[in-house]
């Protein structure tokens, strides 16, 4: 059977929705928090793939909407504007592909495993400090393995592109791709 980045999203849905009750309930992070959302990101191309298809199978409205908000937000930028506020942003700190969002961001907020940097071999434990009072209840099921969700990431990319630079996009480039494309359908 082959995974697909649909099935990797819909794990971690699934991972979420089996959390403790009491790692949910400590849990901040969710949809309209933005607290790790100022960064500039990029993303393999089989997830901004996967973020054009959402786009394009919106309705003639809800592009333009999306459009407007885009445009709007891109107007209230100086050129040298060095915040680091994701461009998918809107002016209230919600998401504007939330349902197309990208693994690091589907990630935020949960209690996840990953390798040390400095040794390669001892698990640590990270968490946004937002969440920092779930850290003292959570339950071994309530930690997502990071590093293993990463490596499912980089084989379906391996899959998806024969390109060996990985294929990295940054949002705000696809970003501009998305305005682009919406502008050509709106004429």
């Amino acid at each position: 059977m082959s995974v697909t980045i649909q099935d990797l999203y819909q794990k971690v849905q699934d991972f979420e929705a089996r959390l403790s009750e009491p790692t949910k309930r400590g849990l901040k992070c969710k949809q309209g928090c933005s607290a790790c959302c100022h960064q500039r990101f990029s993303v393999f191309s089989i997830e901004a793939d996967h973020i054009k298809n959402w786009f394009a199978a919106l309705s003639e409205s809800e592009k333009k909407s999306l459009l407007e908000n885009w445009r709007e937000d891109l107007s209230l930028r100086s050129p040298d504007d060095k915040t680091l506020a994701c461009v998918f942003l809107d002016d209230k700190g919600a998401c504007t592909i939330y349902p197309a969002r990208p693994l690091i961001c589907r990630t935020q907020g949960l209690p996840l495993a990953l390798l040390k940097e400095e040794t390669q071999s001892r698990q640590q434990l990270d968490i946004c400090p937002l969440n920092r009072d779930v850290l003292a209840g959570v339950e071994a099921g309530d930690i997502l393995n990071l590093d293993l969700l990463n490596t499912i990431l980089s084989h379906l990319q391996r899959q998806y592109s024969s390109s060996e630079n990985g294929e990295r996009v940054c949002l705000s480039d696809l970003q501009q791709q998305l305005i682009a494309v919406g502008e050509e359908s709106q004429t």
